[in-house]
């Protein structure tokens, strides 16, 4: 009887200690940023904000027709590949997310992003999981 007490309670405390140990399941939050660029040769700098991660900087690279931009978010980066198209002084594009640092790693999403040639008024709009 009290060895069948022991294994009792051997087997809930590792079912207990299994269920504690499952990840925290991902977050998915619905994008829509405003973006400003500056570009100098192939780097590009500049600032955002908007939902769901309030405002900081833009770092990256454009090599048309791709850019690649990490977002500095509290917590960590985020790094998206954006390929847009030109019309008149207009880019539209699509972007997916490549990786991420801190809270923000293994993210997943993708969306649209808009804006004028001269890197003005970006609006960035998808989803994001981490």
């Amino acid at each position: 009887m009290q060895r069948t007490s022991k294994y009792a309670a051997l087997l809930g405390a590792i079912a207990i200690t299994a269920v504690a140990a499952q990840p925290a399941a991902a977050k998915t939050d619905k994008l829509n940023i405003k973006g400003e660029f500056k570009q100098t040769g192939t780097k590009l700098n500049g600032t955002y904000k908007g939902k769901p991660w309030g405002k900081g900087k833009i770092t990256g690279t454009l090599i048309i027709p791709v850019a690649t931009l990490t977002f500095k978010l509290k917590g960590g980066t985020a790094t998206i590949r954006y390929t847009g198209t030109v019309t008149g002084t207009t880019v539209k594009g699509k972007f997916k997310f490549t990786k991420g640092t801190g809270k923000y790693k293994g993210i997943k999403g993708s969306g649209t992003a808009t804006g004028q040639l001269d890197g003005s008024d970006y609006v960035f709009k998808g989803t994001a999981k981490y």
